[in-house]
């Protein structure tokens, strides 16, 4: 008896393997002459889930989520920028507007003060001495030692210590040890000496029982009498014969930019 060798068995398999291959490759060429549109659709769903796993994948990885972390903190960061830039407009506006109601009431006050010099603050306390102000207008406008100074036209605030070519120093009234005659005005007139404590304040030592309150004017007396305050609180101590009254210059010198020296 005789058996097919082992070689014969190999290569009549390995044909068979081939020629189910290409018996299957032809089949699919003439499926996709036949029938174009099934074999696409065919494609199309297989595909669909796959290529949709791929996106989901895509859109939830780690630098997806880092892009969009990095985007909104850019957006954030512009609408801060945003922010800061409509809030600096409002604090210019507003600084103009201030500015701008100085100079009216400066201008106003001019038509009254045929000698009346318009001059900007250089430097307000603690910057310049205590109790001084440096303005940018000196001997090249012919500012004189001793001419007076105002805000908003009649508010009186010193007068000029000091000269320079292009600047003066305004000492305040109010100074520490300084004394003004002045006016308490309300139901009725008296006079007094207002002493400076500094820091915009003064103090009025009158008798017990003066015809004072609260409220009253300050004035400095003179052709022209000018407002120097007005009167914010009175003390009275027990068995003193006198009281004492006190007020303060009637602007914040932080505030000006501009004042008015009167030769």
């Amino acid at each position: 008896m005789s058996y097919p060798s082992t070689d014969n068995r190999k290569r009549n398999n390995g044909f068979s393997g081939k020629l189910i291959l290409t018996g299957l490759f032809i089949l699919l060429l003439l499926l996709l002459l036949i029938f174009p549109k099934a074999f696409s659709s065919m494609t199309l769903t297989i595909g669909r889930p796959i290529w949709q796993l791929e996106n989901a994948v895509g859109e939830s990885s780690y630098f997806s989520g880092f892009v969009s972390k990095t985007k909104l903190a850019a957006e954030n960061q512009t609408a801060r920028d945003k922010i800061q830039q409509l809030e600096a407009e409002v604090l210019n506006e507003q600084m103009l507007k201030n500015e701008n109601d100085q100079l009216k009431n400066i201008l106003a006050y001019k038509a009254t003060s045929s000698k009346m010099i318009l001059t900007s603050i250089l430097r307000w306390p603690p910057s310049s001495p205590y109790d001084t102000l440096i303005v940018d207008k000196g001997e090249n406008e012919e500012v004189k030692v001793g001419a007076r100074v105002f805000a908003s036209g009649n508010l009186a605030l010193g007068e000029v210590a000091e000269t320079h070519q292009e600047s003066s120093m305004v000492r305040l009234f109010s100074a520490t040890g300084e004394k003004w005659q002045v006016s308490i005005v309300g139901s009725s007139t008296l006079a007094a000496t207002a002493l400076g404590r500094g820091g915009s304040n003064f103090l009025i030592s009158l008798p017990a029982g003066s015809p004072v309150e609260i409220n009253d004017l300050v004035i400095l007396p003179g052709s022209a009498p000018v407002i120097l305050g007005k009167v914010e609180k009175i003390e009275t101590l027990a068995n003193d014969s006198f009281m004492s009254v006190f007020f303060k210059l009637p602007v914040n010198i932080q505030s000006l930019r501009y004042l008015e020296i009167v030769q």
